[in-house]
C-alpha cells in the first residue's frame, strides 16, 4: 500500500509504500496548470520504502502527485 504525509504540507512530504516486489517508481508533481514541477524516478526494494519529498521552494497552492509503480 502507499500513505502520505502531512496534508496539507510545509517543507517535506513524506511518502511509504509497502511493496511484495521490488519495483521502480515514476512520482510527478504537477502544479493545477499542469505543469511538471518534480519529477523523480526510484528503485524500491521489497517491505516498506520511505521517501521524502522537499516542497519548501514551491509557491503555496495544490499541487497533483501522481505515482507509477512499474515491476
Amino acid at each position: 500500500g502507499i500513505s502520505y504525509f502531512p496534508n496539507p504540507v510545509d517543507e517535506q512530504l513524506t511518502l511509504r509504500v509497502g511493496l511484495k516486489e521490488s519495483a521502480e517508481l515514476r512520482l510527478s508533481l504537477r502544479n493545477l496548470l499542469g505543469q511538471e514541477v518534480e519529477r523523480q524516478t526510484r528503485q524500491l526494494g521489497v517491505g516498506e520504502n520511505r521517501l521524502e519529498l522537499g516542497v519548501a521552494s514551491l509557491p503555496a497552492g495544490i499541487y497533483l502527485l501522481h505515482l507509477q509503480l512499474d515491476g
